[in-house]
């Protein structure tokens, strides 16, 4: 203690004052320069990436089983969902079939990166997660898997009555098939979204010789680029 000086009189908080006004100021004044030459777009990246790789890890969890969505729902639940809810949710798609672009009508759902890419890829359990998730839409549409030797998905003994609900011109769910067929390619059933692509494709065919064909040709170009194959089988 300063002699004269009173921890309690006023001179002392005046000066306490005044110095944590100084060290205040000193250190907001070093990094402001540094800020303001950031050009704003950079900053802007740069959050993007790193908002993307949360989003990266999250999905990942997401499947593996660890971590639900945005709304509380884990994957398993989602895949024991009956069709009707399924179809009426529009929210769960873009989880369970993630991407590396936004999606226009769920901008928060995660986002695919190089790593979680590779990760879905290399890890099993992961790769069954998407399996799994793939087998459970093929019923909602009505297909089923056959081995013959090889893969084929063809229509089901219900695919009458399950086609109701997306067998029809600018119908949602055509933009989830073509997710499914992008998403699958991308993580790894290279074989399946192949699979599912041809049967599709039959689909096609016999809808578009129909006076108002449920399937369009927009439509089905969306599938084929989705599924990677560059002109018609």
């Amino acid at each position: 203690m300063l002699y004269g000086i009173r921890l309690t009189g006023p001179e002392t908080y005046v000066a306490v004052g005044l110095l944590l006004t100084g060290v205040a100021r000193l250190a907001s004044s070093i990094p402001a320069p540094r800020a303001a030459k950031v050009d704003p777009m950079v900053g802007r990246r740069y959050q993007q990436m790193r908002e993307q790789r949360a989003g990266a890890f999250s999905i990942i969890g997401f499947h593996s089983g660890k971590t639900p969505d945005h709304r509380g729902r884990y994957l398993r639940e989602i895949q024991q969902w009956p069709d009707e809810r399924l179809e009426s949710t529009h929210d769960f798609i873009q989880w369970m079939f993630p991407l590396a672009e936004t999606s226009a009508f769920h901008p928060q759902a995660p986002l695919l990166d190089a790593v979680a890419i590779a990760a879905f890829r290399s890890r099993p359990d992961l790769h069954r997660s998407v399996q799994t998730s793939f087998l459970r839409m093929l019923a909602f549409f009505g297909f089923q898997p056959r081995f013959d030797p090889q893969l084929v998905i063809e229509p089901g003994p219900d695919f009458t009555i399950k086609s109701q609900h997306w067998l029809s011109a600018g119908n949602h769910n055509h933009l989830r098939i073509s997710r499914i067929l992008k998403s699958s390619r991308l993580l790894g059933l290279e074989k399946e979204s192949g699979a599912l692509f041809h049967c599709l494709a039959g689909t096609y065919q016999t809808e578009r010789v129909k006076p108002d064909p449920a399937i369009t040709r927009e439509t089905f170009a969306f599938w084929r680029a989705a599924a990677g194959r560059s002109h018609s089988p």
